[in-house]
């Protein structure tokens, strides 16, 4: 026993001092969904992004075909849509694999499909009538359902998918047919319930607190409405004039030409901020973080532009500034916020400001981007997509 002792102390001693640290990979870190979560707040933790200020172009994937999608990153894969779906390495942008689907083109406007969703190591991805749900890792179809007239983008959660659909048949009496919000099991496709909605047309679908915030326009009167169900059973227990983008710490936050604060448990309005402070703009970008809303203003005629810091709590304005060109991409990434615009047709800037003051701290502009569409923030990048490319920034 002493001489195996001594044996291990002596491995110890001659392989501690001149062994070297193997690196352990770094975890990912992911942007699941539209927005970069299911509350849809624009916002991730200081980890997804780059760990300095300065940024470079590390790639640039140019695509045959449009893009019309967010950027999903999870696990290391990059996925959009255009005329298929495609999968790229998220550390040097090479295209790991392609998915056709039957009848699927940007010819054809009807069988687009609206948006990408991971989760647990699946893809769920919606083309007008159908609902896929595809292996992350190489594209394979695990189940497709019919559902007709899918109206909004799949939102996953708990292992259950949720989607909404309208006809948008007239009815008799003129009204828009009731569209219907469905869940389906994530695992095999299986619908657990459905619930019928006031009218078809919806927007997308927020989570928060296991309740689910389905909001749409009226298309009788024009006004925004809110509906929340349980997002276990499908049981209604709300349903009243109002509307949302955005669900934080038991906060649903809507707008129309104002901004406003309700309290999802109290079912009333927490705070409002309306002309007074926004005078005739009105809110066209979000991001919510660490107690507060960060809005992009615009005017009707887009010649007066903004940025204002809000205080989640209480609705006090922090700081504002002055644009010259709104912008359309926003996003809190731990102390720091992330906004991309448009400055010429074919040049794209990303500002980087700090998020308690307003100051920025860097700018980066990308040359020969025709269109920005959205942006991402994982893997200690940025992705950004325009109409044929998807750009990734960092630091080398």
């Amino acid at each position: 026993m002493r001489n195996k002792l001594c044996v291990i102390i002596l491995l110890l001693t001659l392989t501690g001092c001149n062994a070297q640290t193997i690196p352990s990979e770094q975890p990912h870190t992911n942007w699941p969904t539209s927005s970069g979560n299911v509350a849809r707040t624009n916002s991730v933790p200081t980890e997804n992004g780059p760990k300095g200020a300065k940024l470079t172009e590390i790639w640039t994937f140019e695509s045959v075909n449009q893009i019309y999608s967010e950027p999903i990153i999870s696990e290391g894969q990059v996925y959009f849509l255009s005329d298929s779906l495609t999968c790229l390495d998220s550390k040097d942008g090479k295209s790991l694999w392609e998915k056709d689907f039957e009848g699927l083109s940007t010819e054809d406007n009807s069988s687009w499909p609206t948006s990408l969703s991971f989760n647990d190591g699946k893809l769920f991805i919606n083309i007008i009538n159908k609902l896929f749900c595809l292996n992350s890792k190489d594209g394979n179809e695990l189940w497709q359902i019919e559902v007709p007239m899918i109206a909004s983008p799949p939102l996953v959660l708990d292992k259950r998918v949720y989607i909404t659909n309208s006809e948008y048949k007239m009815a008799p009496d003129d009204e828009f047919s009731n569209g219907r919000l469905f869940c389906f099991d994530a695992d095999t496709g299986k619908k657990l319930w459905e619930h019928k909605l006031a009218y078809g047309t919806v927007g997308e679908l927020i989570a928060g607190e296991g309740k689910i915030f389905v909001s749409f326009v009226s298309p009788i009167t024009g006004d925004p409405i809110l509906t929340i169900v349980d997002a276990a059973t499908g049981k209604e227990f709300y349903y009243n004039r109002g509307g949302g983008f955005a669900y934080d710490q038991g906060i649903l936050f809507g707008s129309e030409f104002d901004l406003r604060a309700f309290d999802t448990t109290k079912l009333e309005d927490k705070w409002y901020v309306g002309s007074d402070i926004f005078g005739e703009d009105f809110p066209f970008d979000h991001a919510i973080g660490s107690n507060k809303v960060i809005v992009s203003m615009t005017s009707q005629d887009n010649k007066k532009n903004s940025l204002i810091c809000i205080n989640e709590l209480n609705g006090e304005v922090l700081w504002r500034i002055a644009l010259t060109i709104p912008y359309l991409g926003l996003t809190i990434c731990g102390n720091k916020v992330y906004l991309t615009k448009n400055t010429q047709r074919k040049d794209v800037t990303i500002d980087i400001l700090d998020l308690q003051t307003g100051k920025e701290i860097d700018a980066f502009t990308l040359n020969d981007i025709n269109n920005f569409l959205m942006q991402a923030i994982a893997d200690e990048k940025i992705f950004i997509t325009s109409t044929n490319k998807i750009t990734c920034l960092g630091e080398k």
